[in-house]
């Protein structure tokens, strides 16, 4: 047998802890391939629209990357450190320092390209399904269809073997400083008793305090500015909860006498402030990292009410453009657009009224009145009933909910003009035919002729389309040039409220396609670190459970035991992870002024509910191997 066939069959052996590690390496390489695929489609290399697209996966999978030099460096720690023993035992038989670098590095090299190669052929056979999915996600001008990403497949393979090469040099350096009798006694070291300081966690419940109350009751502009500080607080709180706090709660059960001899408590509560100590960063590491993509997918996920409500003003008319005095392109404009809808062949019609504001006696400001006949024009195109108005009746229009308050204030008492009319409000209605996002009165025909001069006068050209979406966003490109939906000056405005959300459309799109697949890297990574952490400790649970079974443990205290040891072991860390997640997202939808409640749920559900699944198939593979250690 070859060193090579050595190294490859200590893989082999050693396959139930390498096992997380390599799936996790693998879907990383998957997640960063797919990132590839997109980057380097060739429909995202037209518009500038898909070129941001291309531009923002690109860096997001170097990102995805950056992690993973991180989580990869971790892992093999992780691994060194319960094997040891192992090398200690073979420097004994006669290995070399050298010869068991040389070993370590050819194990990772072996993993690093079994990951990578297992993750391009897993991003392959799924391509066409991921390439669909984001075609459905991002606000694309071109279909994603399926091609042989070979630059994704060079950039992927060059970019992982080169990480993975970098790990096991630097994982082979740090073998270097072990000598033998450390790697030998390295699972016989005694451990010192874990303390915690009553002060440190005094300052963990108080920078928690602090960091919840900022988050939740701060003003918009003060949350944004606290930020960064709240991020800290919470960073150091939570490290010092897992370091400090949970010791010091578990030597307080222990203390209890009736509560630690009650059943098995004595055995779960042991060694678990040891565990506890000896786990904290991995934590404190799962905690913060659960969190980020708690926040990450929830926020995008939940923020998408706001949209569907601004999609709700693209009911109003697809092109308005409004002239005030001194608009010396008004002709030019409406040229502009008219002739970009014939050169798209996009019929049309035209609406264009002359809109007066006048004074009024009961309010300093000017306010726009219609007659009910320039109403009915403006809202004939959009299918909507007319209105009929007598007397000195008023209806108060409005383009939506957002001017309701406006509109109750204005409804509370008669309006008198400056010529001495009284109107009176009798309803409001919403009506996307009120140009301009303006609050309007509208009177009868005959009190519009009463009203005299007007203060000021605008020229609004509407127009309304019958084309197909994707023809209607071109010609709207070719009006706005560098203009995202909205073109103003001091004369005029010029709006697209449908290629205004279009553009949002986007790049939600592509920060949800982006948050989506990060946050679960993260939540991935997570879920190994805590398998690592688990198995980490399989062997001296063998040992422990092993002796204690001797005096009499039954396989139903044992898998109690176990069971509640594991959960501790899964749950607290994403427990705290929920708890800070559930305030972090109650501050976005305070800020957004949003109800995302629904959204925040069903995101946290489901990561909850991937995470008890995760748990039971864990336990179920790890009680089996103790009991098989007893028998």
């Amino acid at each position: 047998m070859t060193f090579r066939q050595f190294a490859f069959n200590n893989v082999l052996r050693n396959k139930r802890l390498y096992a997380a590690y390599f799936l996790s390496s693998m879907f990383t390489v998957m997640i960063f391939f797919t990132f590839a695929v997109f980057a380097y489609h060739p429909a995202l290399s037209g518009t500038d629209m898909n070129l941001n697209v291309q531009r923002a996966l690109s860096v997001s999978k170097w990102l995805i990357y950056a992690f993973s030099f991180f989580f990869v460096l971790y892992s093999m720690s992780a691994f060194l450190k319960t094997r040891k023993r192992e090398f200690g035992l073979l420097m004994l038989q006669g290995m070399s320092p050298g010869q068991l670098r040389k070993m370590v590095f050819l194990e990772n090299i072996c993993i690093g390209t079994g990951a990578t190669i297992g993750g391009i052929l897993i991003g392959l056979v799924f391509a066409k399904a991921i390439l669909l999915v984001g075609e459905n996600i991002l606000v694309l001008d071109e279909k994603l269809n399926f091609y042989i990403p070979l630059q994704a497949v060079g950039i992927t393979v060059v970019s992982f073997l080169a990480l993975f090469i970098l790990i096991s040099f630097f994982i082979a350096t740090i073998l270097r400083s072990e000598s033998l009798i450390s790697l030998i006694r390295s699972q016989r070291a005694p451990k010192s008793e874990p303390r915690a300081s009553i002060w440190l966690c005094v300052v963990a419940v108080v920078l928690l305090a602090v960091s919840y109350g900022l988050s939740l009751f701060a003003d918009t502009g003060t949350a944004f500015q606290l930020m960064w500080l709240i991020i800290l607080m919470v960073g150091i709180a939570t490290y010092l909860l897992f370091t400090q706090l949970s010791v010091y709660a578990i030597r307080s059960l222990k203390n209890r006498k009736l509560f630690f001899w009650r059943h098995t408590n004595m055995l779960l509560l042991s060694d678990l402030s040891y565990r506890m100590k000896d786990n904290a960063r991995t934590f404190f590491l799962v905690a913060m990292v659960s969190t980020v993509s708690f926040c990450a997918i929830g926020t995008l996920y939940g923020l998408q009410p706001l949209l569907n409500r601004a999609n709700g003003a693209a009911d109003s008319y697809p092109i308005v453009y409004v002239s005030e005095k001194g608009d010396t392109q008004q002709q030019a404009n409406v040229k502009r657009v008219e002739q970009s809808l014939q050169g798209k062949g996009i019929a049309y019609q035209q609406v264009h009224l002359t809109l007066n504001r006048y004074k009024l006696q009961t309010d300093s400001d000017e306010r726009m009145i219609l007659s009910a006949s320039m109403f009915n024009q403006a809202s004939a195109l959009l299918d909507q009933k007319p209105v009929q108005i007598q007397g000195n009746d008023a209806l108060i229009a409005i383009v939506s909910d957002a001017r309701m308050e406006t509109a109750n204030q204005l409804k509370q008492k008669d309006i008198v003009t400056a010529n001495g009319i009284t109107l009176k409000p009798t309803q409001i209605m919403v009506s996307p035919a009120v140009p301009n996002d303006s609050v309007a009165l509208i009177v009868s025909d005959e009190q519009y002729a009463r009203l005299g001069t007007s203060a000021e006068v605008t020229q609004t050209y509407m127009w309304q389309l019958d084309a197909p979406h994707k023809l209607f966003i071109a010609a709207a490109k070719q009006i706005m040039g560098n203009n995202v939906g909205l073109e103003v000056t001091d004369h005029y405005v010029l709006e697209i409220p449908t290629y205004s959300i279009y553009i949002v459309q986007s790049l939600y799109g592509i920060a949800l396609f982006i948050g989506l697949f990060i946050g679960i890297v993260f939540f991935v990574s997570a879920g190994s670190f805590l398998y690592f952490r688990l198995y980490s400790d399989l062997d001296e649970d063998k040992q422990k459970f092993r002796a204690i079974a001797k005096l009499g443990l039954t396989d139903r205290e044992l898998h109690q035991v176990l069971t509640r040891q594991i959960a501790l072991l899964f749950f607290a860390p994403i427990v705290v992870a929920l708890v800070h997640g559930s305030i972090a997202l109650t501050t976005v939808a305070r800020l957004f002024n949003a109800s995302m409640a629904t959204q925040f749920v069903i995101v946290l559900g489901i990561f909850s509910l991937i995470q008890v699944v995760y748990f039971f198939v864990v336990r179920f593979f790890y009680i089996k191997q103790v009991r098989e250690a007893l028998h």
